[in-house]
């Protein structure tokens, strides 16, 4: 018969350090993961932020630019194929809270955007 093989394992104040390392490192990404959904939450309360666009800039912010370039065209195309956007802009100016008054009511979480013609719109309006 063959000689059993013998191993050393970790120990156990090792082993308990170890863990207790991963519990405190565990602690810190959860804390930065609650403090960056705070960040997102604030934006999207206080700065008209759309929390899903929000999140697809996020990705293709972290790709690989020709990867990335590569996936905007086929959503692009997409877009286009589905017909979506015909009735109007999607990429029509928006009303800036920056442009606003400090004393103006800010735009309220869920509330759907409220587009603004563009200037060259309204002088046209007005002259017809």
């Amino acid at each position: 018969m063959a000689e059993a093989e013998i191993r050393v394992t970790i120990t156990k104040s090792k082993l308990r350090a170890l863990l207790a390392k991963l519990s405190t490192a565990q602690g810190v990404m959860d804390e930065a993961r609650s403090s960056m959904g705070g960040l997102v939450a604030d934006a999207c309360e206080n700065q008209n932020l759309h929390k899903g666009a929000f999140r697809t800039i996020r990705k293709w912010n972290r790709m690989d630019p020709v990867k990335r370039d590569e996936e905007i065209a086929h959503v692009t195309h997409m877009i286009a194929e589905m017909g979506w956007g015909k009735a109007g802009d999607l990429f029509r100016r928006e009303a800036s809270t920056e442009d606003m008054p400090a004393s103006a009511p800010r735009p309220k979480r869920n509330n759907k955007p409220r587009l603004v013609a563009e200037p060259e719109e309204e002088l046209e309006e007005a002259a017809g």
